[in-house]
């Protein structure tokens, strides 16, 4: 049985009442400012690389603000995700921001790219959208397309009442064990009385 979380069911069209609904409410001019954030949080990660990565996949990418803004650092981007209507957002992002990003539909855990493809993975919410009898299947995944010494990079916004369970280091660690990703760094931040971020930076062996 599929215990994966539905990106459709909980963020698509059915979901916010209307076709093509999801990231429409404010449409570019939304985009653009939620790409300027994305654009800054991002620069302060890769000024902290030891090298500016070429080629990085941003897996569960949903409407593309994070692969748009690694294209504009000048990265070869892969933008992947399981939702058609996620991906039909991400395109029309990438087109009015005026980058070139390769937007892939399939499943995490079968990610269908050769192996030490990428020098960098984000996770931008997609793991609590994988069972987690699933995740070391996923870990095994990333670090299959990961080049050695590349670089996972995980944020979850952790909150109660969510369907998945919250990720934290030692759920992290346990996804991780007996593949080739080591655990470099996890900072919690709290965001407000009801949430927190985690942020796991990992490097393959």
């Amino acid at each position: 049985m599929d215990t994966r979380i539905d990106w459709d069911e909980h963020h698509g069209p059915a979901a916010r009442g209307g076709a093509r609904a999801h990231g429409h409410e404010h449409g570019h001019a939304h985009d653009a400012v939620v790409d300027a954030a994305e654009d800054a949080e991002l620069a302060g990660f890769l000024a902290g690389l030891d090298a500016s990565p070429a080629a990085a996949i941003d897996l569960g990418c949903g409407t593309g603000a994070t692969a748009v803004a690694l294209a504009r650092h000048g990265i070869v981007t892969t933008g992947f995700d399981g939702s058609e209507p996620a991906l039909e957002h991400a395109r029309e992002r990438a087109r009015a921001a005026g980058v070139e990003v390769e937007w892939v539909r399939g499943d995490v855990l079968d990610l269908p790219f050769a192996d030490a493809s990428f020098d960098l993975a984000l996770d931008r919410g997609c793991l609590h959208h994988v069972a987690a009898t699933d995740q070391p299947c996923y870990a095994a995944q990333v670090a299959r397309v990961l080049r050695p010494g590349g670089t996972f990079l995980v944020r979850e916004c952790n909150q109660p009442g969510h369907a998945a369970p919250a990720a934290t280091e030692d759920s992290i660690r346990s996804m991780v064990a007996g593949t080739a990703l080591e655990l470099r760094r996890v900072v919690r931040r709290r965001l407000d009385d009801r949430r927190y971020a985690l942020l796991a930076a990992l490097v393959r062996l």
